[in-house]
């Protein structure tokens, strides 16, 4: 799901996956370095290019030729993507430029993460299953935003692979990411239109679970706009039409009794649903 998104900011989880044994591996050294203005990054791993499993990686941050970060990451996996990655950008127009560490860790639905140095500072966010945002100004402030999904709405209502995720975009400032969705409704309106055709097609499915995924993130980005009730009474209606009813449980183990009651108290747990 959205395969475009996989490109962007993540670290490994440790323990989210078995570090690989070094039986039958060939690691080889590999360096990625980046640098803007006086603040330069090198990240040193070991891979090995048939498994792309790598270990032993290692992060140094310079500043004015100064080492003011040193940092071991044991393993991760490379994969399909262009990972690890890093790089050196100005995340908040203001004050020195910011290291970004791009990595994702393997293993079955696992796991994409973020860490974020200004200077000796460190922040991390986990993006979770699906993949990491995509970094880029789309307001031309000069800021550069994360721009991705919320991961929460994994396998909520389904199974993993019948998950739909509401739009996310947060930004990095003083050390610190801000839930910022609201401030890009061209963005989350776009998002809530293919939630909702989602959802239509959904009706033609015989499996539920793919109108419950689709009706929660259509809802939770009604939400984001402040069309959360109007979303809500399409939901209800989904419901009352038995849309959202499971059938055996081994062909729709994750169906919901009370599906409309568990989607808004999990809608105000997340902050969707403020009232």
């Amino acid at each position: 799901m959205r395969a475009a998104l996989l490109v962007s900011i993540v670290l490994v989880i440790a323990g989210a996956t078995a570090a690989p044994a070094h039986a039958g591996f060939h690691f080889r050294e590999r360096v990625r370095n980046a640098q803007l203005g006086s603040v330069r990054a090198e990240f040193s791993y070991k891979l090995d290019s048939r498994s792309r499993f790598w270990q032993s990686g290692r992060l140094r941050i310079w500043d004015h030729g100064r080492l003011i970060v040193k940092r071991a990451d044991k393993y991760g996996y490379a994969g399909a993507y262009t990972l690890p990655s890093l790089a050196v950008v100005q995340l908040d127009a203001a004050g020195p430029p910011e290291v970004v560490l791009n990595l994702y860790s393997g293993g079955a639905h696992c796991c994409f993460a973020v860490e974020i140095y200004t200077g000796k500072h460190r922040l991390r966010r986990d993006w979770g299953h699906f993949g990491a945002p995509v970094l880029r100004d789309v307001d031309g402030d000069g800021k550069l935003e994360f721009h991705g999904f919320d991961s929460n709405f994994a396998a909520a209502f389904g199974s993993f692979g019948s998950s739909r995720l509401p739009a996310k975009v947060w930004s990095y400032s003083a050390g610190t990411l801000t839930d910022v969705t609201s401030s890009y409704p061209a963005e989350v309106q776009a998002d809530m239109a293919q939630q909702y055709a989602a959802y239509q097609e959904a009706l033609t499915s015989p499996y539920s679970e793919n109108v419950r995924a689709a009706l929660a993130a259509y809802a939770a980005d009604a939400y984001t706009l402040g069309q959360g009730e109007a979303a809500m009474a399409i939901v209800q209606a989904a419901v009352d039409a038995g849309g959202t009813a499971g059938g055996k449980s081994e062909d729709d183990p994750a169906y919901e009794h009370d599906y409309i009651s568990t989607l808004r108290d999990m809608l105000r747990k997340l902050g969707y649903d403020k009232g």
